[in-house]
């Protein structure tokens, strides 16, 4: 009997020895697993997180590009206005610039006119003198033709 003792003792050596520790780590593997798929169902989790993050910023990103393309557009047609109306203000300042010109000209032709008009005024003022002082003369003149008149009918009578 001591051998067929001895042959379980050894059977049940070699099944602690191989049972236990399959058990073991099929327990460890399966927990290992657990672990992983867990860990995969959450970078998936996050996976999709950062797809939506980048669908979003894809579509930020393209609002953005519309926003500055069309603001590169607006600045484009406001610098083409901006060089329209420099041009037009340095046409206006040339313009301007011919029109002080001819003010100055008509302000010294106003003047030599006002220097006429004054000779004129003071010619006229003396022309009127005149013209009273041969009036009176030719008045003096009337009378004493009447009275030389007057003086030959009498004196013929």
């Amino acid at each position: 009997m001591p051998k067929a003792s001895s042959s379980s003792n050894n059977n049940k050596k070699e099944g602690k020895e191989t049972k236990p520790r399959v058990p073991k780590l099929n327990e460890q593997y399966e927990e290992f697993i657990r672990i992983l798929y867990e860990e995969i169902k959450e970078n998936e989790k996050l996976l999709k997180k950062f797809r939506e993050v980048s669908l979003n910023n894809d579509v930020l990103f393209d609002k953005l590009k519309q926003e500055f393309d069309s603001s590169k557009k607006e600045i484009k047609k406001k610098e083409k206005k901006i060089e329209k109306q420099k041009k037009e203000i340095s046409k206006l300042t040339e313009v301007n610039s011919k029109l002080k010109g001819d003010i100055k000209e008509k302000d010294k032709t106003i003047s030599y006119l006002t220097e006429i008009n004054q000779t004129l005024i003071i010619s006229n003022e003396n022309s009127n003198r005149l013209i009273e002082e041969l009036n009176r003369k030719i008045a003096i003149l009337e009378d004493k033709l009447k009275n030389s008149e007057n003086d030959n009918k009498e004196g013929r009578r």
